[in-house]
C-alpha cells in the first residue's frame, strides 16, 4: 500500500478487489499486532467532500501480525453506485486512515491516503 500523492481507483462494486496495508512505524520497521483481538482490529475510516452522508468505518483482517499487515476484503462495495447517483457524482475521493491497536494496546492511526471510487464506466447517471 503506497501511501504517496497518487489516489488508487477502485470501481464501485467490485468485489474482487483487497486493499492490503502494510503497518511501519516512523523508522519503518513493521508494527506487531500480535494480541489484537476482534473488538480492536484494525479500522479503515474516512469521508469525502464528494458524498459526505456516506462515511468508510470498515474492519480489517490481520493478515501477519507480527509484520503489520491488514487486509480490507472486497473494498469496491464501501461506496455504492446509490451513493454516487444521490449527489449525481461518477467517482468520490476518500481521505483515509487505518486506525489500529499495537501489541501494547496503543491506539495509534496510518498517515492519510486517498481511494477514488469510481463509478462503472456502463452505468449511465
Amino acid at each position: 500500500m503506497s501511501t504517496g500523492s497518487s489516489a488508487e481507483i477502485v470501481t464501485v462494486g467490485a468485489t474482487r478487489r483487497d486493499l492490503i496495508v502494510n503497518l511501519e512505524d516512523e523508522n519503518g520497521d513493521p508494527i506487531n499486532l500480535t494480541g489484537a483481538t476482534e473488538t480492536n482490529n484494525p479500522k479503515l475510516q474516512g469521508v469525502s467532500k464528494d458524498t459526505p452522508a456516506v462515511t468508510i468505518d470498515q474492519d480489517g483482517t490481520i493478515e501477519d501480525a507480527p509484520n503489520g499487515q491488514v487486509k480490507f476484503s472486497q473494498i469496491g462495495g464501501f461506496v455504492t453506485q446509490a451513493n454516487l447517483d444521490a449527489v449525481s457524482r461518477r467517482s468520490s475521493t476518500y481521505k483515509l486512515k487505518v486506525r489500529f491497536q499495537d501489541s501494547l494496546g496503543l491506539v495509534d492511526f496510518t498517515d492519510e491516503f486517498e481511494i477514488i471510487w469510481e463509478a462503472d464506466p456502463l452505468t449511465a447517471l
